[in-house]
C-alpha cells in the first residue's frame, strides 16, 4: 500500500551569504525564479553535498587530494540553497516527505511556505505534506553555515564554556578540527548526503507500542500491541503481527 518516489532529479544549488534571513519575497524569488538563472548551478547527481557538486561542475579542484583542505574553508562559511521541482504522483494519497541525511542546519520550504526546520545530521526528518502538496511543486532547502551557529553560541556562552560550540551541535567535531596531534585544516561538509523521497500511502502505522508479559512459570509470554493508523479514506484495515 506504499509507493516511494526518490527526488533525485532537477536539483539546483545557489550560494548566499552566511546567516541570511530569508523574507517572504526572498523565499518566493528563490523558489520560482527561472531554472538555471541567477547563478543557480545544476546538480547532476543527488544526493550530493556542496563540495561534491562544486567539484563535479568544475567550480573548484579536489584540494583534499593535494592536502590543501584550507582551500575548502570558504564553502561552509556561506549559506546554500537547494531547489527541486517535482510533480505529485498520487493525488489523494497521504504523502510523507523524508530526508535521510541533512548536514546540518536547514529550513525546508514547500511551494513558498516553511514546513520544517532541522538541526541534526544524525537523524532523519519526516514531514507529512498531504495538505500542502500540489500538482506541481517546488522544494527549497536553506542550509545555514555551521560557523554562524558557532558565532552565536560563543556570543551567548563564551569560548571557554565546558561544552564547546562544536560539541554542542549535532555534527561531527572532526568536521572542524582534531583533538589529538597536529591540527590540520578540515573539510567542513554542508548539504544533502542521503536520499530525499516522498512516500505515498492510503494507510500507514503512525504509532506502534508492543508489550510483553511473562506468565508465572516464565516459559511463555503474552505479547500485545497497540497501533495507531493514518488513512486518507474510509478503508477497512487489518493489521497482522508475526513472531519469530
Amino acid at each position: 500500500m506504499k509507493d516511494t518516489i526518490l527526488l533525485n532529479q532537477e536539483w539546483e544549488i545557489k550560494q548566499i551569504e552566511k546567516n541570511s534571513i530569508l523574507s517572504k519575497e526572498d523565499i518566493h524569488t528563490y523558489s520560482y525564479s527561472e531554472k538555471s538563472s541567477e547563478d543557480w548551478m545544476a546538480v547532476t547527481t543527488m544526493p550530493a553535498q556542496i563540495h561534491d557538486i562544486l567539484i563535479e561542475n568544475d567550480q573548484m579542484k579536489n584540494h583534499a587530494l593535494e592536502g590543501r583542505c584550507d582551500k575548502f574553508e570558504w564553502v561552509a562559511q556561506k549559506d546554500w540553497l537547494y531547489r527541486c521541482n517535482f510533480s505529485n504522483a498520487h493525488s489523494g494519497d497521504r504523502a510523507v516527505l523524508c530526508f535521510k541525511g541533512l548536514d546540518t542546519f536547514v529550513t525546508v520550504y514547500l511551494n513558498g511556505e516553511k514546513i520544517a526546520s532541522h538541526q541534526s545530521m544524525y537523524r532523519a526528518l519526516e514531514i507529512d505534506i498531504t495538505s500542502q502538496i500540489q500538482t506541481k511543486n517546488t522544494l527549497l532547502l536553506h542550509f545555514r553555515s555551521p560557523y554562524a551557529f558557532i558565532e552565536e553560541y560563543e556570543n551567548v556562552h563564551g569560548k571557554d564554556h565546558p561544552v564547546s560550540a562544536i560539541n554542542a551541535m549535532r555534527k561531527p567535531a572532526d568536521d572542524f578540527s582534531r583533538y589529538l596531534g597536529a591540527q590540520p585544516k578540515c573539510i567542513t561538509p554542508i548539504g544533502v548526503f542521503d536520499e530525499i523521497s516522498i512516500t505515498y500511502s492510503k494507510a500507514s502505522i503512525s504509532f506502534l507500542d508492543i508489550e510483553t508479559d511473562l506468565v508465572d512459570d516464565y516459559q511463555k509470554a503474552i505479547v500485545s500491541f497497540t497501533a495507531d493508523l493514518d488513512r486518507t479514506a474510509d478503508l477497512e484495515l487489518e493489521v497482522f503481527a508475526s513472531l519469530y
